[in-house]
């Protein structure tokens, strides 16, 4: 994506002094670029050097959180106002609606967490094997039913499941310290929501979309005492539990 690179206009019949697509001097400014926003906080990829998707969205969050044009092109003004030392650390903010995820073993994740979709608790004295099961493979060694909240168990069933590590906690807000701490949902990611005025409980889930109006679609364990479907506010999300999995 060429945008990111700040070019000028040039008069008729001159030369460009913008440097060459690709090339090592234009890999150093995006990587530079990058580095700017990885440490407030809008980027989370490697610095590859590489104008990708990644840097395109960071790019746009940057920019609507000061104010300017949602795109990723890069001119004087996004730069002067990126290095200023005033320049905004990133919150959560509100992305473009996104339906896919960019790593292909986050698909794998919402994969697995689709399958368990209608999977219910058995009331009375009766656990659902299921639910003890996700329990003992995330290395919750004591959890034994399916009476207690889950939310947290199924999670770390599915992230197991798919080879990513465990939080080996049966708390929801045990996930927000988990993996990378993100600024911006997007699909496959997890989410930890406060539940009541408590420090200590809340409620996570699985993003499967994120729509346009500021709301995400998630899966979710032990909402109704099953594993559903459910719309969730991104500005509901603690600022601490947007977290993307990382592989162990």
């Amino acid at each position: 994506m060429s945008r990111l690179i700040p070019r000028r206009r040039i008069p008729h019949g001159q030369a460009s002094s913008s440097p060459a697509r690709g090339t090592p001097v234009e890999k150093d400014i995006i990587r530079t670029f990058q580095g700017r926003l990885q440490k407030l906080g809008y980027y989370h990829g490697d610095l590859d050097g590489a104008a990708g998707a990644m840097t395109s969205s960071a790019t746009i969050a940057f920019k609507t959180a000061h104010g300017l044009a949602a795109r990723d092109y890069v001119g004087p003004i996004t730069l002067t106002t990126l290095f200023s030392p005033t320049a905004k650390a990133a919150s959560i903010i509100l992305p473009a609606a996104q339906t896919s995820p960019v790593d292909p073993s986050l698909e794998l994740l919402l994969e697995e967490a689709r399958k368990w979709i209608g999977l219910k608790e058995i009331p009375g004295p009766v656990d659902n094997e299921q639910i003890v099961t996700w329990g003992k493979a995330a290395g919750i060694d004591w959890w034994n039913n399916d009476d207690d909240a889950w939310c947290a168990v199924a999670l770390n069933g599915w992230l197991v499941a798919c080879g990513f590590p465990s939080t080996k906690s049966a708390l929801a807000r045990s996930f927000c310290d988990y993996g990378k701490r993100i600024t911006v949902p997007v699909p496959g990611a997890i989410g930890v929501i406060p539940r009541g005025t408590s420090p200590t409980f809340g409620h996570v889930f699985l993003i499967e979309k994120v729509n346009a109006n500021g709301t995400v679609t998630a899966i979710n364990g032990n909402v109704s005492n099953m594993v559903k479907r459910s719309t969730y506010s991104i500005s509901s999300i603690l600022s601490n539990g947007l977290r993307l999995p990382v592989a162990a």
